[in-house]
């Protein structure tokens, strides 16, 4: 298992989540504005392709590892579950974030108001499950990390 480096990376990932839900909130808007649109929708494709699965891949391989074997006994019953749901919600987050990749890759300038509703709801409801997945994490995982280490 990777020591204190992985971590401590994975620490500091997932608290720069806040700034990339905030780009992917503004993507549908940039729509009407080329130039910002060239600029960020790079930036978000990277995030929901490369940034995301990466990350959890460090929290699976090595977060929840490390709290699983240093929790106490009598907390690894609870533990183990709240590892196993967030291993579920990161397998349904990286559909979800494949079908935004796939929605964005279809946007353009020309999107019509229906498509930009229907991709600015999408990209709400991931913002929304992310958002609950971190704090789960924060609740449930990363405060035990910082105990049992």
């Amino acid at each position: 298992m990777n020591g204190g480096g992985g971590i401590e990376q994975a620490r500091q990932q997932h608290g720069e989540f806040q700034d990339y839900l905030t780009l992917l909130q503004s993507v549908p808007k940039l729509v009407t504005d080329p130039r910002s649109l060239s600029r960020e929708l790079p930036r978000a494709r990277g995030f929901l392709g490369r940034v995301l699965p990466r990350h959890f891949r460090q929290e699976e391989d090595i977060v929840f590892p490390a709290v699983l074997e240093q929790a106490p006994p009598e907390l690894r019953p609870r533990l183990e579950a709240a590892v196993a749901q967030l291993r579920r919600e990161h397998d349904l987050l990286l559909d979800q974030a494949l079908a935004l990749l796939d929605g964005l890759a279809r946007l353009s300038q020309y999107a019509s108001l229906s498509d930009l509703l229907k991709l600015n709801a999408r990209v709400q409801a991931f913002g929304d499950a992310l958002r609950r997945n971190s704090q789960r994490e924060d609740e449930e995982i990363f405060p035990h990390l910082l105990q049992f280490s």
